[in-house]
């Protein structure tokens, strides 16, 4: 059987996915069509079947099927464990999302924000939130932020993942 099946659950609404070696991908922006975790399984199944050892599975945060029910990394590894009799690992990332061990920058990202946040208190910027833009960090006004949602491009889905995650 090899490594255990992974699903993880990712954040979407505030991170962009760029790459990724996921076998299969549960995003609010492309509800799957009915049947997916038989299809889900099938993918995983042929990936055990041509040697593959590990596989991912991402449930990214707000997924829902074409009926507007909810998809979660719970529900996934259930129809996983049914389907496949493998104990899928269940992961919900932090740094690791961008991809593995924290960098220098990531590091020193942190401290970056605490510092332009203490300046910006010093400043009296109340309402503002630190940010980053490009390499520099900013404040932002809190009301250009709130109740926004920052969805996958769906350019990059339809150009890219669909080849992948049909």
């Amino acid at each position: 059987k090899g490594k255990p099946l992974t699903v993880a659950q990712i954040c979407v609404r505030q991170q962009w996915i760029t790459r990724s070696e996921a076998r299969f991908l549960l995003a609010p922006e492309s509800p799957p069509a009915d049947g997916w975790e038989d299809q889900m399984c099938e993918m995983l199944r042929a990936g055990r079947a041509a040697g593959r050892r590990e596989s991912l599975v991402l449930v990214a945060e707000g997924a829902v099927d074409r009926q507007g029910r909810p998809i979660t990394v719970d529900y996934v590894s259930d129809a996983i464990a049914q389907r496949l009799g493998e104990e899928p690992r269940i992961t919900i990332p932090g740094h690791v999302q961008r991809g593995g061990t924290p960098t220098a920058f990531d590091r020193v990202l942190s401290t970056r924000y605490g510092v332009a946040a203490i300046d910006a208190v010093h400043a009296g910027a109340w309402g503002q939130m630190v940010a980053m833009h490009g390499d520099d960090v900013v404040t932002v006004p809190l009301k250009e932020t709130v109740g926004k949602t920052r969805g996958v491009d769906m350019s990059l889905y339809h150009d890219v993942a669909e080849v992948f995650f049909g």
